[in-house]
């Protein structure tokens, strides 16, 4: 899953950016007042923005059209990690995918739609910018920006009908908890392009310790012809590890810290300070979201 300022080589990102830099300073603005309005929710119940906090988490819905196909976006957001579905539609038929997205540090979304049926496939990548009521939508692939607005329709489920999780308002059955179960950390999560069915990143992950609080990790990550590779070990702290790299010659030439988020099915690799190049090399990065691969046997 690629094609972001976390992790590209040259960044298509970074066009997005450049064309909402001015438009950053007024979206603090709405930021800041967001949190004395009330939710971007559904049309029968109305979530206030304190019962959303006292919930930890936030729900929104678009629609509009994206290459003149219907879409609806709908999500639940928890800190800095969106977890949704996007549903096309085109005359009768419904298409819905799983949408999972990750704020990066100037407020900007990334998202990745992937099939619903198998989460290592990507099938749209775009970058959102809440503006007031609309969610400015920059599709990677065509370098097009479409605008969706506030769903104001009837929704046929509450989206708050489960603490912690998305709950779809689609399918009464189709939930997604954000909480990852402890017992199930260790493994490989993998990092999908668009439309690739090979990935091009991962991280290994194992457990040791008396309390199997040690994360033992290795992450190869390929892109733009470049790799970044490290290995080592962290202390699991809540659903979070961290680990600050370091020149060994004492350079400083590497001083890059990073942390490691854990969700239900995927984790996000983030920054926490530093640049990644002075490790790995130019354009070589490896902030992103990796999903959990299934287990085999």
């Amino acid at each position: 899953m690629n094609g972001n300022t976390f992790a590209s080589g040259v960044f298509k990102g970074d066009i997005y950016k450049a064309i909402y830099m001015k438009k950053r300073i007024i979206s603090r603005i709405i930021f800041v007042s967001f949190f004395t309005m009330t939710l971007f929710l559904q049309g029968h119940s109305t979530l206030t923005v304190s019962q959303a906090l006292d919930s930890d988490l936030f729900y929104y819905q678009w629609e509009g059209k994206i290459k003149n196909q219907e879409v609806h976006l709908a999500c639940a957001r928890q800190d800095k990690v969106l977890i949704g579905e996007l549903m096309l539609k085109d005359g009768t038929n419904m298409e819905f995918l799983r949408v999972l997205g990750m704020i990066d540090a100037d407020g900007e979304i990334l998202f990745k739609a992937y099939d619903l049926n198998n989460i290592c496939v990507v099938r749209m990548t775009f970058w959102g910018h809440i503006a007031g009521k609309t969610l400015e939508w920059f599709d990677e692939e065509t370098q097009s920006e479409y605008k969706l607005h506030t769903y104001k329709g009837d929704v046929r489920y509450a989206m708050n009908r489960e603490a912690g999780a998305y709950c779809s308002p689609f399918s009464k059955s189709t939930i997604y908890y954000f909480k990852a179960d402890n017992r199930e950390l260790a493994g490989i999560y993998s990092f999908y392009e668009m439309d690739g069915v090979e990935n091009t990143g991962h991280i290994d992950i194992s457990r040791s310790g008396d309390n199997l609080e040690v994360m033992n990790y290795t992450i190869d990550r390929m892109q733009g012809g470049h790799q970044a590779l490290t290995e080592g070990e962290s202390i699991l702290e809540g659903n979070t590890f961290r680990t600050h790299l370091l020149s060994a010659d004492n350079s400083g030439e590497c001083d890059y810290e990073f942390e490691v988020v854990f969700y239900n099915g995927f984790l996000i690799i983030r920054t926490v300070s530093g640049k990644s190049y002075g490790c790995f090399g130019p354009n070589a990065g490896i902030e992103g979201i990796y999903v959990q691969e299934p287990s085999v046997g």
